[in-house]
């Protein structure tokens, strides 16, 4: 049973997450389309990272909403549209993403990144975000597939252990990268267009921050999933990759873009 409070990050974890997302950020900006004048949802906006950055590339004419269910989320994301100037062009709302407030078709694209992979029904968030999209607009999903963690290491029963728990038990839909594709298709969407990301890192403590290792290696010994024993020599053999530098971890993150179909004239 996953316990869904353990997928959550703070503010600090967003803005350390962005800079390594910078390029995927920028590059499903470029799959929204034109947002010079269209107006976009960012569903699960967090800190307002991608709202802000997509409000400065609307222009005047453009409108950005963003909705997260974190009520101090919302208010720092608010806090930082009204310091940047741009609260008449950027807004942000709590809302739950599998129950979005706002009517049929009104946005001429919507984005989320890693959204899905913290919710028990993807599908019905994404059903959501299909109906406030207008016909022929686009949706654009990123999300990570903690299924594909990777760490160089001996010990490759205990990597790959933590893995699948992380994958299996952290989040409620850990493996959701490789299942965008599928919603997509199901959800009847258009031209999906899938451009999967590897990022690696060589930076041990950033590497741990990241993938929350702390926290995972803690909740794993709860279940007694692993050992103390096995944990200090899985600690031992980073440590050591990483003092003769050589240490080495990778995750695929998955973009994928489509398109609402038009609406059918009988």
């Amino acid at each position: 049973m996953v316990e869904h409070s353990r997928s959550y990050v703070s503010a600090d974890y967003l803005i350390m997450a962005g800079r390594l997302f910078e390029g995927i950020k920028q590059r499903s900006y470029e799959l929204l389309g034109d947002l010079g004048a269209a107006s976009v949802l960012d569903i699960g906006c967090g800190a307002g990272l991608d709202t802000v950055s997509m409000g400065l590339q609307a222009g005047e004419r453009g409108r950005v909403w963003g909705i997260d269910l974190d009520a101090e989320m919302v208010a720092l994301a608010q806090r930082r549209t009204r310091e940047l100037g741009l609260a008449q062009r950027v807004r942000h709302r709590v809302a739950d993403a599998c129950d979005l407030p706002f009517g049929d078709a009104q946005f001429d694209a919507v984005r989320s990144e890693r959204l899905l992979m913290h919710l028990p029904d993807p599908t019905a968030a994404l059903a959501e975000a299909v109906r406030v999209t207008r016909p022929q607009g686009r949706l654009v999903m990123i999300d990570t597939d903690w299924g594909s963690l990777s760490t160089a290491t001996a010990e490759v029963e205990i990597e790959r252990c933590l893995a699948r728990f992380r994958a299996e038990k952290i989040f409620p839909n850990g493996y959701s990268g490789r299942r965008l594709y599928g919603l997509m298709a199901a959800a009847g969407l258009q031209g999906i267009v899938l451009e999967p990301v590897a990022i690696h890192l060589t930076d041990l403590a950033l590497w741990r921050f990241i993938t929350r290792a702390d926290d995972v290696e803690r909740f794993a010994l709860e279940r007694r999933v692993l050992s103390r024993e096995a944990l200090q020599r899985w600690r031992a053999a980073l440590e050591d990759a990483s003092e003769k530098k050589a240490f080495f971890g990778s995750v695929t993150v998955v973009i994928a873009a489509a398109q609402r179909q038009s609406v059918s004239v009988s």
